[in-house]
């Protein structure tokens, strides 16, 4: 064969079938899960404006079903169904016949159907979805590749008498692209929102189709969706700069993105210009300090309860403010409260001091005639004695205002409890098995007597806390009296435990994964 011997070039026909039959392979093995091109569709079916697919499919499946819903002549019907499988093994398309824009036809009205059918987020749902975009740009990119083979074989061409039916072909084929190109788009991704709340829900995008014309459904009327647009990123000094996957659009508040590295609050910061290339005329050109109440610092902010436990967890908002509730009032003790406890110790000795009874006391005379001494009462009754005797009792007792406020129900030791450590560690031991078996029973008693009416009947009783505060009590004193120096406690951390942080507004940051290159050794 001679070298300067140019290779033979297929035919039109013949090229356009290898491209379909290309097309066939790789459609057929990228619906291996989702199997789009074997499901039945019917075969009379064609709209040549792909914008109205869906509509004139719609009436076309009206005006065969009757006023109930149900399909008339469904075995006729039946009969009609084909798919993309049998039109490819019946070569039923031709690049001659618009047969890139039949083929997009009847995927998407394929894929439209299937959408529409599965739930939404669903694994077949995003599986057809996915299928859908990659055949649509597979199609355009063959479609398009094919043109301008073809245009390069036609003006390399030196026969005249091929040209009406090339330029013939060509505008069939500039046809298909401009359709398929100009109906194919991917939708803007979209999230939840909450209208109401003054925080911003932290939620991951909806994972909805294209082809879905179903409308949205909100979990609630509080909820709205917004889009979500990419933004650009400025560039920087050497035009290396490219958009991340993770950045959308940026905050509405003074939150920094959780992708940035970690903001400085004060900070100074110094450009040094260097004059004429010489290192020696460095000089301070500004300072630029930020102050912390110029910013909103993300701190922690706690869960809203209902009334039943605003006595237990905090209800403040304190996600505006740089120094929280617990601070305040710690400053708040130190330089007013402890002040005022000298004060209020001498007001409560004054009022006690003027209440004090005046006491009296019992005579005694000898009955000479008798010889036998009596003892004769004062004139006060008896209810007067008792008060002296209370207000005594209430003298010799002298009560700490600073242990009254920091009292707590677990500080109050029984004499169970001191009993049981005298014996030793298998008494506590049972005494404390013995609380947790009349917890549970208490416990289980409280839930089963509970009503959603009565809110009193599912707080524990009296009983209840005070073995709860005992057990408690009991379990701390014997553990940190147990030597633990020579035994080794291995404990797993558990990371299953919710913690509050706070919210960022947008989807789930992008992993993005480092892959060093790996150095080739020069031999």
């Amino acid at each position: 064969m001679d070298s300067n011997q140019q290779p033979t070039e297929l035919p039109v026909e013949d090229e356009s079938s290898v491209v379909l039959d290309n097309l066939h392979t790789i459609l057929k093995a990228a619906s291996f899960k989702c199997h789009v091109i074997h499901e039945k569709f019917p075969n009379n079916f064609f709209e040549n404006d792909v914008n109205k697919i869906y509509d004139s499919y719609y009436k076309y499946i009206k005006n065969k079903c009757n006023s109930q819903g149900h399909i008339k002549n469904e075995e006729k019907l039946k009969n009609q169904l084909t798919s993309i499988e049998e039109k490819f093994e019946n070569k039923e398309y031709s690049i001659e016949s618009n047969g890139f824009y039949k083929l997009y036809h009847d995927i998407k009205l394929i894929c439209m159907i299937l959408i529409n059918y599965y739930k939404q987020g669903s694994r077949q749902y995003l599986m057809v979805d996915k299928f859908y975009k990659f055949s649509s740009e597979l199609i355009i990119r063959e479609c398009y590749r094919f043109n301008t083979n073809f245009l390069s074989n036609n003006n390399n061409s030196n026969d005249e008498t091929n040209f009406p039916q090339t330029s013939e072909l060509e505008k069939i084929i500039n046809e298909d692209y401009i359709k398929i190109s100009s109906s194919y788009q991917v939708g803007v991704i979209n999230n939840y929102h909450i209208k109401t709340a003054n925080e911003e829900l932290f939620s991951s995008k909806i994972n909805k189709s294209e082809l879905d014309k179903r409308s949205d459904e909100l979990p609630n009327t509080n909820y709205e969706i917004n889009n979500i647009l990419p933004s650009t990123l400025s560039m920087n000094l050497n035009n290396n700069a490219s958009n991340r996957l993770g950045f959308l659009t940026g905050n509405i508040s003074n939150i920094p993105d959780p992708t940035l590295p970690p903001r400085e609050i004060i900070r100074v910061e110094r450009e040094n210009n260097s004059s004429s290339g010489t290192g020696s005329g460095n000089s301070t050109n500004g300072m630029n300090y930020l102050h912390p109440n110029w910013y909103l610092l993300p701190i922690t902010v706690w869960l809203k309860y209902n009334e039943d436990f605003k006595n237990l967890t905090p209800f403040v908002d304190e996600g505006h403010t740089v120094i929280d509730s617990i601070s305040r009032s710690t400053m708040w003790l130190k330089r007013i409260g402890y002040g005022n406890l000298p004060q209020v110790a001498k007001n409560r000795e004054e009022r006690i001091q003027k209440d004090k009874p005046v006491q009296k006391d019992e005579t005694i005379k000898e009955n000479k005639i008798n010889d036998k001494p009596e003892t004769i009462e004062p004139t006060s009754n008896e209810n007067d004695i008792q008060t002296s005797k209370e207000n005594q009792d209430n003298e010799a007792i002298s009560i700490k205002l600073e242990n009254l406020l920091s009292w707590k129900p677990e500080n109050f030791v029984s004499q169970i409890e001191i009993d049981s450590f005298k014996d030793g560690q298998e008494s506590v031991s049972q005494l404390i098995n013995k609380n947790i078996q009349e917890m549970i029973k208490l416990r289980k008693q409280r839930i089963r007597n509970a009503t959603k009416d009565d809110k009193d009947t599912n707080i524990p009783n009296m009983k209840e806390r005070q073995i709860y505060y005992q057990t408690r009590r009991m379990l701390r004193e014997l553990l940190s009296s147990t030597d633990t120096s020579n035994t080794k406690i291995t404990s797993r951390v558990s990371r299953m435990f919710p913690v509050l942080q706070a919210n960022y507004n947008g989807n789930v940051p992008v992993v993005r994964q480092h892959v060093g290159k790996k150095r080739k050794n020069k031999r």
